[in-house]
């Protein structure tokens, strides 16, 4: 019985909620819509959520660079003595990029959860430096 004391305020509260409305408008369209209709309404949101990735890689490799960026224009080496995760002195670019993700939730949130790509790799490192090598060399033969 205690559990029915609030029911018609979570109701109501439920009513509003995004996944109620989505569900409600799919169960409205469910047998109207042809296979075509909906696959097609698939491979759109499939579409979507690869953009919205994309933007979200950019950003972070965008933070990255910035990192890599600040040092050169500082002339500060990249890397330290030990860039394990549990030294106390991991180099310049990462005590920069950890500060830099402690104000950027995404950048955070990708170093936290980052199986394949983190960013923060000496190979990563040197890949950025020669990636930005190239565009200063284009556009001074420009």
């Amino acid at each position: 019985m205690k559990y029915l004391k609030h029911f018609t305020e979570k109701a109501k509260k439920h009513e509003c909620s995004r996944s109620h409305l989505d569900s409600s408008l799919k169960l409205n369209f469910f047998g109207r819509l042809s296979i075509a209709e909906q696959l097609n309404e698939g491979y759109r949101i499939g579409i979507r959520k690869h953009n919205e990735e994309v933007t979200r890689n950019r950003h972070i490799l965008s933070r990255i660079v910035d990192c890599v960026k600040f040092c050169g224009a500082f002339e500060v080496a990249l890397r330290g003595h030990d860039e394990s995760e549990s030294s106390d002195n991991p180099g310049i670019f990462r005590g920069l990029v950890d500060f830099v993700a402690s104000l950027d939730h995404a950048l955070k949130e990708h170093l936290e959860n980052a199986t394949v790509f983190k960013g923060t790799s000496k190979t990563v490192q040197n890949e950025l430096l020669d990636c930005m090598l190239s565009v200063v060399r284009e556009q001074i033969i420009k």
